[in-house]
């Protein structure tokens, strides 16, 4: 079975998100570097808290690699400072309550049927090469607790 988080490499879209502090955080900040940024369907999802808790056990792995991990969802600043707190995320939470970064890098889906229980945000893991281009690309993670070490793997071949 072929691995569909392999893409035909795109211009990551430009953002800037702020966390619950009200810290901004860029694309820009991000330049030369591998990256990593994460899409968590909500606080009221079981796949957020599996998700972000797995890439929190998996931190210190990705900080070797010297590749940042930066969380993005639709909720306010007091929800994610909460969820930050409750879970003790290492890696900042960012705001995206319009959904225009949810949308530009395709971790939106109409709410309807199955995904509905998601709001319309999918779980979604977009890893960024350090030349600003998207190269691989997790869409609708459905066992989050393996995603980080998918997403380790994938960064051994890359920065071999």
């Amino acid at each position: 079975m072929a691995d569909k988080s392999i893409i035909q490499p795109f211009p990551a879209p430009a953002f800037s998100l702020k966390d619950a502090r009200g810290d901004e955080y860029a694309l820009e900040d991000l330049r030369g570097k591998w990256a990593l940024l994460v899409f968590l369907p909500g606080m009221e999802q079981k796949m957020s808290v599996r998700l972000a808790c797995a890439y929190r056990e998996h931190w210190g792995a990705f900080q070797k690699l010297g590749v940042p991990v930066w969380a993005v969802w639709a909720e306010n600043a007091a929800v994610s400072a909460e969820f930050s707190k409750r879970f003790s995320l290492p890696f900042p939470l960012l705001m995206d309550e319009e959904r225009k970064v949810i949308r530009a890098y395709s971790a939106w889906v109409p709410p309807s049927g199955k995904q509905g229980r998601w709001n319309g945000v999918v779980p979604t893991v977009a890893l960024m090469a350090s030349d600003g281009y998207v190269t691989r690309h997790w869409i609708k993670v459905h066992k989050g607790e393996q995603n980080p070490l998918q997403v380790l793997d994938a960064l051994e071949l890359y920065l071999r």
